[in-house]
Parts: C-alpha cells; structure tokens; sequence
C-alpha cells in the first residue's frame, strides 16, 4: 500500500488524495484487495475528518466494512475517537455499517451501549438501522446485555424504550440470553445493580422473569447468592414485588427435546398455522388475500342485509284494502274504511333461505378469519377488534329477521362465539404473561403460564426456521 496515502489522509487533503489516484488509479483497490488493513478512511475516521473520510467512502464504499489489523472498521474507529459528526457522516451514507462486526463480533451499537457519553449516538443508531439491536457478539450478548455489563442505565433506558416503543417485543423472545443463558435481569442482579433490576423488571414481562441461565438458576436464585446488606435486600424486593421466584418453585418446565416429541394442543396447532401462513405468503399474495377475503366480507354482510327474495317467508297472505259506504241523501257522510286480512295460502315456508344463511354464514366466517390471521396482531390490533366488532354486528344483523325465529339465533349465537374464540386465540399469550395460577395441593404456585409461554416460543423457533415455497 502506498504510505502517501495515509500521509494525505491525515494532512485532510482531497487534492493530493485526487493526485494519487491520478498517477495510479488502482491506488484504493490496491488497498481493498489487502484483507486486514489500516486503510487511508480508517485514518481519516479516527481524525474526525469527516470531508475526506465522505469522499473515500464515496469513491469505494467497500472499504467502510475493511477491518484494520486491530479489528476495528472506520465507523469503529471514530464512534472510539468521539468523532461523532464523523460518525454520523459515515451512516448517511450506509446505515448497514452499524451492523458491522469487528473484534469479538463487536458492532458500532453494541460499542455506544457501553458508555453514558454514547448515548445520543445509540438512539441513532437504532433510529437508522433498527435491525441492529438483534446483533449479538461472541458472547452472544446484544446490545441489551452490553449495557447491563457497563452499568450504564442510559443506554438500557433508551433500548427498552426503543424496544417498547417500535412493538419490536419479539426482540425479548429471541434474543433474551447471551451464550451462558443469562437474561439481562440475571446480569443485572449477580452485579449488584438494583437500579438496573428496578428499571428491567419495570419494562419486563413476567414470562421472562423467571428465565433459567445454563446453571438452572433464575434471578432470585442469584440474588440469593450475593452477599447480604442493603443491594441485596433492594433487588429482592423488586424481584418479589415483579413476580419472580426460585427454580424449586417452578414446575412442568419444558425443553426443546420435550417439546418436540410432545403433542401440540389445540391452541398451539393454531399458532403454528398463523406462524406458517405469515412466514409462507409473499407481501403480493398477503396483500391479493386480503382483497379477496375484503371482497367476500363485504359480500356476505351485505347479503345479510338484502337477501335473494326479500326477507318476506311469512306462510301468511296479508290482504289492504278499502271499504267506502256512501248515502243517497245530500246531508249523509262519507266514510272510509280501511281494512287488513290475513289469509292461509297453504304453502310451506321457503327453506332455502336458511340454507343461504347457513353457507353465507361459513364464507364470512371464513373471509374474517383470513383477515385475522394475514395482519399481524400486535401491528393491527385496531383491525382486529374491528373485525371482532364487525363479527358481532353480523348475528345481529340476522337476530332482527323476524321470520323462523328458532333456525336465526344459531346463526347470531355461532357469530358470537366465534368472535370471542379469535379474541380468546389473540388474547392468550397475553393472559399468560400476566396471571399465575395456583396448586393448591401442593400449597405453592404453579407457574402455568411459563410453562405454555415456552412452548409458544419454541413453537416459534419452528415456524422461524421452517423455510416455505
């Protein structure tokens, strides 16, 4: 590599950097095809020279993902050097360098998580390349972990926040243990930080509280290791109040291996075919599915409003009419007269129109559930109760149909059943996360909801990895 090269990078000089290329113009790839180099844009990130270091970028972008001898990328280089315009520089232009990993897997994100003075950079790391937060170093800690290790609430604050704030909840299930199975929770307690324990159990779920790392231990069994005295007393207090408890108190656990070879229920059954049907469709057949099925919804409700023939099934005739007497004598009144019959016409009521019912029922029935099952919940919870709502309005819609008064009602009571089971389905991990039920035989608590909350996200590992046509 041409040692000017370095030279004009630190002297900030575009010019000369244009001089060089012209007397060589293989100068920069040169440098690129070396594998681990201290390249002319490491320099210029680690000075702050954010002009150059934008203008090598620009003229050969592969070498922002280059790693020096040391490990360490550009945009490495200048988040360690307090470069932060530079920084920001360096992600206008690629958003993917905060995924970059260098040393030990160390990303830009997880190297702003580790210091307070970071912080405003973290939030727009995040902000630029949400992904990022699922990185993990060799330690198969994210940035969540990192943060928790350095004592650093800012930055813990600001993931959590981000975490909760863009619905990324998923984020909790997937990457919630580093490579020794510990929670942020567990690290937070075995270092003593009841400030830390305090915010994590506040933005946690209780399906995560009681985690168990590779020794079987949960957070309350470490806390019970650490010595006694007022942190001690702290964080066993926010554990409790949180929900926490020992292993020895936690029972029907699950692992992969029972899970596999169990039998899936009911619920998981339809949690798997949600899972497989979301990951199988591509957004063009999502978005022609929920056509269709917008289509048929409509249809269908408007048939219940409007049915073939009117709503007129009456085994009775009913006959208007009009009786006028009238008088000879000039001075005699007028009068009219208006009269109803109702007479047998000895036909048998249509029952075809409750089999048009019958089968109207089962397409809307079917369109709401494609809908429900195509949108996502947490993103369309709004849609969701809509349609739940829109379920409702249908059997009673049918309930006001005054003919056969004992075939509608099943029609208004399967529409209404059906639409508390899609809230029970949606509603369940939810439940799970936030009740506990008790053996009273056994005099202590049994944690249900654990139990079938680890199924569930095994259950979606599965559907994760199973690749679909």
């Amino acid at each position: 590599m041409d040692p000017n090269l370095n030279n004009e990078a630190e002297a900030q000089n575009i010019d000369a950097l244009y001089k060089s290329i012209e007397l060589d113009p293989y100068t920069l790839d040169i440098v690129d095809e070396i594998p681990f180099v201290h390249t002319p844009l490491h320099v210029a990130a680690s000075a702050g020279q954010t002009r150059l270091a934008v203008e090598i970028m620009n003229l050969k972008p592969s070498l922002s993902r280059k790693l020096n001898t040391d490990g360490l990328s550009p945009l490495h280089l200048a988040l360690l050097n307090g470069r932060s315009e530079t920084v920001k520089g360096l992600v206008e232009l690629d958003k993917d360098l905060v995924r970059v990993k260098g040393r030990e897997k160390l990303t830009p994100l997880h190297s702003s998580a580790e210091t307070d003075d970071r912080v405003d950079i973290l939030a727009e790391f995040l902000f630029a390349c949400p992904e990022s937060i699922e990185d993990q170093n060799v330690g198969g800690e994210t940035a969540l972990h990192i943060a928790v290790r350095n004592r650093n609430v800012r930055a813990l604050e600001v993931l959590m926040g981000w975490i909760r704030m863009t619905g990324r909840h998923w984020v909790w299930v997937k990457y919630i243990k580093d490579g020794r199975g510990n929670t942020i929770l567990h690290m937070a307690v075995s270092t003593s930080q009841p400030d830390i324990v305090e915010s994590v159990v506040r933005g946690y779920r209780k399906l995560h509280m009681n985690e168990k790392n590779l020794e079987g231990a949960t957070a309350l069994d470490v806390a019970d290791r650490l010595a006694a005295g007022f942190e001690r007393t702290k964080i066993e207090s926010s554990l409790r109040r949180a929900g926490a408890l020992k292993s020895s108190s936690l029972a029907n656990d699950c692992s992969v291996v029972d899970f596999l070879i169990s039998q899936l229920s009911w619920v998981e059954n339809m949690h798997r075919f949600s899972l497989l049907m979301r990951k199988g469709m591509s957004m063009e057949m999502r978005n022609a599915v929920l056509v269709v099925a917008a289509l048929i919804t409509t249809t269908t409700f408007q048939a219940v409003l409007s049915p073939p023939g009117g709503n007129d099934n009456s085994p009775f005739a009913c006959i208007n009419a009009t009786s006028s007497t009238s008088s000879l004598l000039p001075t005699t009144n007028i009068s009219d007269t208006n009269v109803t019959i109702f007479t047998s016409t000895n036909e048998q009521p249509n029952l075809y129109l409750p089999m048009f019912y019958a089968t109207n029922t089962i397409a809307f029935l079917a369109s709401i559930t494609m809908i429900i099952l195509v949108l996502p919940f947490r993103v369309f919870a709004t849609v969701h109760s809509s349609l739940i709502f829109l379920t409702l309005c249908y059997g009673i819609s049918i309930a006001n149909i005054p003919q056969m008064p004992y075939v509608f009602p099943f029609f208004t009571i399967s529409s209404i059943v059906i639409a508390f089971l899609f809230y029970l389905v949606y509603s369940i991990p939810i439940i799970m996360e936030n009740h506990f039920d008790i053996d009273k035989r056994r005099g202590r608590h049994l944690l249900v909801s654990r139990l079938q909350g680890t199924r569930l996200r095994m259950l979606y590992h599965v559907a994760h990895c199973t690749e679909m046509n």
